[in-house]
């Protein structure tokens, strides 16, 4: 995992694509191959902030994971952020940072600053750093304000800004004449209504999760606890989950998120009945690990419906968000864990034969393994088999039944999005035609000239298939790589006839992106979904902006924070940085896109008591939860096996992996939410849409490196599946759920176009190499998801 360090060449992966209309007009990443670097002694004055008269351009958004030390002498953060954002609320702690002075970026504030305005070009405005002056800056985190000054101070103009959420200082800047620092903004007065809201019904179940533990000796024992899950006891819809212990830290960091997880999964396999968001796990003993993930998950919808569960049964494995049950490791000594304890029946994930027997030193047949033992072992694919087997009755699910293709008007408009994309594709091939060949051979370059032309080709006979929604899918890649190539041609036309600064440079100077960033975000404000087809490509659009914007975000990062080990190194993730650019210009676009396409769509109203802050606050957790369960399995334990930080292998594998990138930059690009999107309905939306933003990538991240076992290449680069037949379990499994989620909505009176183009593109992927059908999973996921948010937001209106 010491690769992790490294900056790779990016791994081509697509970002969430949803059919929708073009604009007219055609325009492109500018050509400014010679363009000079701006003057680092031009004074610089920041953005005017988004108001709800007129658009500008919004700040840059948060990166980096804050430091784990919360003493005032914490040790230097030399990957620093662009903004403190990501450090909100830990107010009083004091953080070094390694930053390099800048008169670039965007600042809110004077002596006192909004926690989104760029930390370099703050310093520059405090007095703390010249521009392009390398140091180790102090700065404290504190509460927000009601207002923010504005003021010119060493070559750097500020903005005044109204109330914002969080505020940092720099404690060693010289003292200002004139600077004013607002107190921090008070907390609303309580409601005059001080009657507790009704508290839900409760109700209690026991469940048997199964572990494993190794002694002293290290030999490997298996376990079997009693668990008891209660749900109900708040206020409905309120979302709360609890941990009680019989022994003190009886429960580990990993098991905490998994009862998350079941508890908002189940939430959403049961339409988001109230109780199902109210759950607390009475834990006998000691237990850690996401592996009772599924059971807990039957335990809360067996509580919920009031169904009995067996007493001499058990489960192991994790959960999706699509219900099917995921692999886990020891299953052989969880086994006779549960023969101990008297249990009859075990079920496991499908798709695992054998497993290690860490005693034996030698791999065993686990149903075998249970008959030695008096215990059934059956293995099961999804949580409707598991609840079957564990309940004797069946969980209710929509009908099995093809969604159908998607025609007339919707496959003209794709047709319409094609062509336009089509347009940028021709014009990327003739720009690469301009430069000089020899500049347009690095192997980078070749690389994504060849997937293009592949994509294009594949593009065409997707066309006379009638496969709409993918044709206009593979042409949206071929365009992406089209400009990889072109951009690389670019760098290295720079790099050869004036050198590594200059290059550099070149990359720097990306104000056309946030001139992009504004028109993608100018669309969306203007933009108010009337119906709830309309909803679901709004939430799309508003994914694909925050997926343009943490790309902005990632490229930000790589560039404050270029490798000093090598020149090499160094100009890696510089071309690194000028691929996020072209990724986000690609996602931008699409918003855009989306929101034209969306204007067209027809359905039922979105009822006015449509529960949006309840899903965006649910799906918020879900993907918190998710990530803490990806840290605790993958991170720490790189870290700990390489003698890293956390931090750092989260950088080397944000440069490894888009998707973990846009979700790592991400968190602090959706805190900022309110930047583009005003109070009231419109900004309900924009959170639903961050929730469900970070909840998919995230579950895709769990499922693709620990359920799926991803191997990895000397780049951190994904080259395999260890477990293939697991994988195309769950891709056959996930279609399925997807298709009678669709019938359903379809029975409701929806045409659920959105989840039906999705599914389109999904299942042409699964039949190709193996990044497509990995992509082909997370678009199942994201069907699944979208579907129940449908239904739920539409309830009242399509009921059967």
């Amino acid at each position: 995992m010491r690769q992790a360090l490294r900056v790779p060449a990016v791994a081509v992966c697509s970002c969430c694509l949803l059919v929708a209309g073009a604009a007219a007009a055609f325009d492109e990443p500018p050509d400014d191959a010679i363009a000079e670097p701006p003057l680092a002694e031009r004074g610089f004055e920041s953005s005017q902030r988004a108001t709800d008269e007129g658009a500008t351009e919004p700040p840059d958004a948060v990166t980096d994971p804050p430091t784990t030390d919360e003493s005032p002498s914490a040790p230097v953060v030399s990957v620093a952020p662009t903004t403190a954002a990501g450090y909100r609320g830990r107010n009083g702690e004091t953080i070094a940072f390694e930053l390099i002075g800048s008169d670039q970026g965007s600042v809110w504030g004077d002596g006192l600053y909004a926690d989104d305005s760029d930390l370099a070009t703050a310093a520059v405005h405090a007095g703390v750093l010249k521009p392009g002056e390398k140091g180790v800056v102090r700065v404290t985190i504190l509460p927000g304000a009601d207002s923010y000054a504005g003021a010119t101070r060493h070559g750097v103009t500020s903005r005044p800004y109204k109330s914002w959420l969080g505020s940092f200082r720099f404690p060693d800047a010289p003292a200002a004449e004139g600077e004013a620092a607002p107190p921090p903004s008070e907390a609303p007065p309580p409601s005059d209504d001080s009657s507790p809201p009704a508290a839900a019904a409760s109700r209690t179940v026991e469940v048997w999760p199964l572990a494993v533990w190794r002694d002293s000796q290290g030999v490997s024992h298996g376990s079997c606890s009693r668990l008891g899950i209660t749900l109900g006891g708040h206020a409905a819809g309120d979302v709360r989950v609890g941990f009680f212990e019989s022994e003190v830290g009886g429960s580990g960091p990993q098991w905490r998120s998994a009862g998350w997880t079941a508890a908002l999964t189940a939430a959403q396999l049961s339409d988001f009945d109230p109780r199902t968001l109210q759950a607390s796990f009475d834990i006998s003993g000691w237990i850690d690990g996401p592996s009772a993930g599924a059971l807990m998950t039957v335990g809360i919808l067996a509580a919920a419906r009031g169904d009995a569960l067996r007493d001499d049964a058990s489960m192991t494995g994790t959960i999706n968000p699509d219900g099917i049950i995921g692999p886990v490791g020891g299953i052989a000594h969880k086994i006779e864990g549960a023969a101990q304890q008297g249990k009859k029946l075990v079920l496991i994930p499908a798709g695992i034969a054998y497993q290690r027997d860490n005693n034996r030193e030698e791999d065993v047949h686990l149903v075998r393994t249970g008959e030695k033992l008096g215990v059934e072992v059956v293995p099961v694919l999804d949580v409707y088999a598991a609840y079957r087997l564990l309940t004797g009755v069946d969980l209710p699910r929509p009908a099995a039944e093809r969604a159908g293709r998607l025609g007339g008007a919707v496959d003209a408009a794709v047709y319409e999005a094609t062509k336009a994309w089509a347009l940028r594709d021709e014009r990327a091939m003739i720009e690469l035609n301009k430069i000089p060949v020899n500049y347009r051979r690095t192997d980078e370059g070749r690389a994504y000239l060849t997937r293009a032309i592949a994509l294009s080709d594949l593009s065409d006979n997707l066309e006379n298939e009638g496969e709409m929604a993918a044709m206009l899918h593979d042409y949206v890649q071929c365009v992406a790589n089209g400009y990889f190539a072109l951009e690389m041609a670019r760098c290295e036309l720079v790099y050869q006839t004036r050198g590594k600064e200059a290059m550099i440079a070149r990359v720097r100077d990306n104000a056309w992106l946030a001139s992009e960033l504004e028109s993608a975000g100018a669309s969306l404000r203007n933009f108010q979904p009337a119906n709830v087809e309309q909803l679901a490509a709004y939430l799309e659009a508003v994914d694909a902006f925050l997926a343009g914007a943490s790309y902005r975000e990632a490229a930000n990062m790589l560039l404050r924070n270029l490798p000093t080990s090598s020149e090499e190194a160094e100009l890696r993730a510089a071309r690194r940085a000028a691929i996020y650019q072209i990724r986000a210009w690609v996602n931008l676009k699409l918003a855009s896109d989306y929101v034209t396409m969306a204007a067209d769509y027809d359905g039922p109203p979105i009822p006015a008591d449509a529960p949006l802050a309840m899903l965006a606050d649910f799906y918020r957790r879900a993907g918190e939860a998710n990530a803490k369960v990806f840290e605790a399995l993958i991170i720490q334990p790189a870290a700990d096996a390489e003698g890293m930080t956390a931090a750092q292998v989260k950088f080397g594998l944000m440069i490894s992996d888009e998707e973990y990138g846009v979700l790592e930059t991400g968190g602090g690009v959706t805190a900022s939410l309110s930047r583009w999107f005003p109070p009231g309905v419109q900004h309900d939306y924009a959170s639903l849409a961050a929730g469900l933003f970070a909840y998919c990538r995230s579950a895709m991240l769990v499922a693709k490196y620990y359920s799926l076992d991803a191997e990895l290449g000397d780049q951190l680069e994904v080259v395999g599946l260890r477990r293939e037949r697991t994988f195309a379990d769950w891709l056959a499994g996930s279609a399925d759920e997807a298709e009678r989620n669709i019938h359903r909505l379809r029975d409701g009176g929806l045409e659920a176009a959105v989840c039906r183009q999705y599914l389109d593109v999904a299942q042409i992927l699964r039949n190709r190499d193996l990044p497509s059908r990995i992509e082909s999973l997370s678009y199942l996921f994201r069907v699944n998801v979208l579907s129940r948010v449908m239904w739920r937001v539409a309830s009242p209106a399509a009921s059967p």
